[in-house]
């Protein structure tokens, strides 16, 4: 087994029916140039040899009881490779919009936490032959680098890629834990790190001006708070700021908490669960162009583009 990250959890810990914590990448082939046997059963089969590439696609969480402490990944025992990846079909004329559409009822579906957290789609019957996949993996499992190290392993730049050296051993899934396991793993873990527990709920609440009690209880950001409610949550966060002196102005009064609200527009309405997708095109000058655009606007120029292209070469 091995345990989340504080900062890993509270992506999973953040969910709402309205916020999901995954991503996505949608990627669009031309399937002119595929070999003439390529369809759904081989694009598995490809996928079923990468699997000990990506030992993430075959964990599974397991939380502790009573969320005294974060969750762990365990390796699947029942993992089942067609639940995860799926194929569609659009409608003619299967245009952009159409793709669109598709992809966002996709993104709006929360993933089911009994399974490893992710799925692919190949979606087929896209205009000018072309096929689409769009993989959503949640974030406490991949962040940025990781994501796009996974869609390495997954994708290839030729037709027919050589087939990757088999694993070194083969894959052992991990029998579940049992309950009372996980509640004695927890309870022991929330004894020793109690101050630690309670300086993430802090920090945690601050990044997301989250004070005061009416909103802190609607984001349970840590397993070992999530269960409190709104008066627990509270009196976590007065134990670990109730030493720290407020600021004070200079006729010694504690300075109020500014009442400016942003107007109400069509941007900062409540988010709904549901997700709009949109296509953009960018030719190969201008995305040029961005990047050197990027590289003379960047606060700190050591960690550019250029600079770090020419580290790599060094």
């Amino acid at each position: 087994m091995q345990q989340l990250t504080g900062m890993d959890a509270a992506f999973l810990h953040m969910e709402t029916p309205a916020t999901q914590g995954h991503v996505g990448s949608l990627t669009i082939f031309d399937a002119k140039t595929a070999p003439a046997q390529f369809g759904f059963e081989q694009i598995k089969s490809i996928l079923e040899e990468r699997l000990h590439l990506a030992p993430v696609l075959r964990r599974r969480l397991v939380e502790v009881p009573l969320g005294l402490d974060q969750p762990y990944w365990i390796e699947d025992p029942d993992f089942d490779l067609d639940y995860h990846v799926r194929e569609i079909a659009l409608p003619p004329p299967g245009d952009e919009r159409q793709l669109a559409e598709q992809v966002a009822r996709i993104h709006e579906r929360p993933l089911d936490r009994r399974r490893p957290l992710w799925e692919l789609y190949v979606i087929w019957s896209l205009a000018d032959g072309h096929v689409a996949q769009y993989t959503k993996i949640h974030h406490s499992a991949v962040d940025g680098v990781s994501g796009a190290e996974l869609l390495a392993i997954l994708l290839d730049l030729e037709p027919t890629p050589p087939k990757p050296e088999p694993p070194e051993q083969p894959w052992q899934p991990e029998s579940e834990p049992s309950q009372v396991q996980m509640l004695l793993r927890g309870a022991g873990s929330l004894a020793t790190q109690p101050i630690k527990a309670l300086r993430f709920q802090r920090r945690t609440l601050q990044a997301m001006g989250r004070r005061d009690p009416a909103s802190a209880a609607a984001v349970a950001v840590l397993p070992a708070t999530a269960n409190l409610g709104a008066a627990g949550l509270a009196l976590v966060d007065r134990l670990v700021t109730g030493r720290m002196a407020r600021p004070k102005d200079e006729e010694g009064k504690v300075i109020d908490r500014p009442t400016l609200r942003a107007p109400k527009t069509v941007f900062n309405r409540t988010i709904s669960p549901h997700r709009k997708f949109g296509f953009g095109s960018l030719s190969l000058d201008n995305s040029w162009r961005l990047v050197q655009l990027t590289q003379l606007t960047s606060p700190n120029r050591e960690m550019s583009l250029f600079k770090k292209a020419e580290y790599d070469e060094t």
